[in-house]
């Protein structure tokens, strides 16, 4: 098989593409690629079948390649707060037609940071 990292490549961004359209939780994706690379195990190492084909054992391994992106995917939107701007604007909340007025606190004053101390002298 020529660029065997190419099939892997392309199993990665159709897992991504997937959990875009069907977003589940990232359990149910780690649920999906266990399994995956545990069956393909199994039938690399010849315990289901002495007769196992490589179609068969890259069919499991894009499979569970497929669920890695989908479980990448699906971290990395719960790891987005639910009150992060892009969420409330994509939700419709917050009126982007009027000027929006911020308020925050410095998490750190100016004089720990590198050019507050300059500055301080």
């Amino acid at each position: 098989m020529k660029l065997p990292a190419l099939w892997i490549l392309a199993a990665f961004a159709a897992g991504i593409g997937v959990a875009e359209r069907w977003p589940a939780t990232p359990k149910s994706w780690a649920e999906v690629a266990a399994s995956g690379l545990l069956v393909g195990g199994i039938m690399f190492a010849g315990f289901l079948s002495w007769r196992v084909s490589a179609a068969e054992e890259w069919v499991f391994a894009l499979v569970a390649w497929t669920a890695i992106g989908g479980l990448a995917s699906s971290v990395e939107r719960a790891t987005v707060p639910g009150n992060h701007i892009a969420r409330l604007i994509a939700a419709g909340r917050v009126d982007t037609s009027i000027a929006l007025r911020w308020r925050g606190l410095f998490a750190r004053g100016s004089s720990d940071t590198p050019l507050g101390a300059a500055l301080r002298g």
